[in-house]
């Protein structure tokens, strides 16, 4: 799996803090279906909503949870998971609680997959999305 491992540096931590807290969790992947599955064999308990998108041909999940720490551990548990069976690769993205919808991000990045669970990347869209607000708030 190519995706980036979660690091312990402040920086990670970070993302979980109350002034980026983690409303919800987004993946893509192929096929939907199959993420249910996991999905709710391991956190059934702690999701508020489900909800799957089709853009361009891929399909998108975006899953609420009830705290923090449920959406964190979702993301421990997606970063580590085997999934060598389904053959396919599962992207995994926080997405911060100042993103209102699926339509914001769509809309603030040129693509989802700026979404990365990468420190210093996460810093520049939050810049964004603050620049952005201002913008809005004018």
């Amino acid at each position: 799996m190519s995706t980036i491992q979660p690091t312990e540096s402040d920086n990670t931590k970070n993302i979980f803090t109350k002034r980026l807290a983690v409303k919800n969790v987004y993946f893509e992947l192929v096929p939907v279906s199959r993420l249910f599955k996991i999905f709710y064999l391991f956190v059934e308990n702690s999701i508020t909503s489900v909800k799957q998108y089709v853009k361009d041909g891929n399909s998108f999940c975006i899953a609420e949870f009830t705290s923090n720490d449920a959406a964190k551990t979702v993301y421990e548990m997606m970063n580590n998971f085997d999934i060598e069976d389904t053959k396919q690769e599962i992207n995994f993205y926080v997405v911060p609680e100042s993103m209102n919808d699926f339509g914001d991000l769509l809309t603030t990045c040129k693509s989802p997959k700026d979404y990365v669970h990468d420190p210093k990347k996460y810093s520049k869209i939050q810049e964004k999305i603050d620049k952005q607000q201002t913008k809005t708030q004018l």
